[in-house]
């Protein structure tokens, strides 16, 4: 009589299995369940409205930014794409140029203006977000914003209409250039829009590649113009702090010059 009233809150998961006897059902009972403790942790930690919120750790360390706990978590905790903080620690202090396309927020212009207070920030996306957040999260943090040069435009091989290429709004030589793109399968084309300021400047790139075949025809570009390609392997720990990967196959590479410009 003393436990008729308790009740194992995994029962509910575990009731498929039992009626099926299915290793499938189970494993997806399991998966549900750790789901719902995620969203619960989250609620818990960060609370479930859009909010500012200093960045824990990480090379993001004490930014802060307006940020929605239910779906950017990982960035409040500094593990959002951690794999390539690296790259930025190298090389955002020696280089004098930063072009981010797919900037949106302004998360990586944050970053890279936290370890170069100096260089110049070429911030490109489509979506008109841009044009409010990335200034206001940059006051938000004390920057100057005379050196970011905004831009509501897809970045493509040609301009016209909302597409824009980097050859035609770019023009320098013999710069110290870090270049990151996230563009959602465009890669290639802002790349071809891009081949006079890559073949005239110190560039370090950082690309995400959203398919295999775009990945391929990435590297083979840039190998034609002389750089060296590395894919950034994600870290062990993402079995942990998964991130939220639609796609199959979606990754970052780092390619930067064999021999550089003098």
């Amino acid at each position: 009589m003393g436990n008729m009233f308790f009740v194992n809150p995994w029962s509910v998961f575990l009731l498929p299995y039992k009626r099926h006897h299915s290793t499938e059902w189970y494993l997806y009972a399991l998966k549900y369940g750790q789901m719902l403790l995620k969203k619960l942790a989250k609620y818990l930690l960060f609370g479930s409205a859009l909010d500012i919120f200093s960045i824990k750790w990480g090379i993001a360390q004490g930014l802060k930014m307006k940020i929605d706990p239910r779906n950017r978590s990982l960035r409040i905790l500094g593990l959002d794409e951690y794999e390539v903080f690296p790259v930025y620690k190298k090389y955002a202090p020696l280089t004098n140029i930063y072009i981010d396309l797919g900037s949106s927020d302004g998360y990586y212009p944050l970053i890279y203006r936290k370890l170069n207070p100096q260089g110049n920030i070429y911030s490109f996306d489509s979506n008109p977000v841009l044009l409010n957040e990335q200034p206001a999260n940059f006051t938000l943090n004390g920057f100057d914003i005379d050196n970011l040069h905004l831009f509501n435009k897809f970045v493509s091989d040609e301009s016209h209409n909302n597409h824009i290429s980097l050859d035609e709004v770019i023009e320098v030589k013999q710069q110290q250039i870090f270049i990151k793109i996230d563009i959602e399968g465009a890669e290639w084309k802002a790349l071809n829009g891009m081949r006079n300021l890559l073949t005239s400047n110190n560039c370090i790139l950082l690309i995400e590649t959203h398919s295999k075949e775009l990945e391929e025809n990435c590297l083979f570009f840039l190998g034609l113009l002389n750089f060296e390609c590395v894919i950034i392997r994600k870290g062990w720990w993402r079995w942990l702090f998964p991130e939220k990967r639609v796609l199959p196959h979606n990754r970052w590479f780092l390619a930067k010059k064999r021999v550089e410009i003098k």
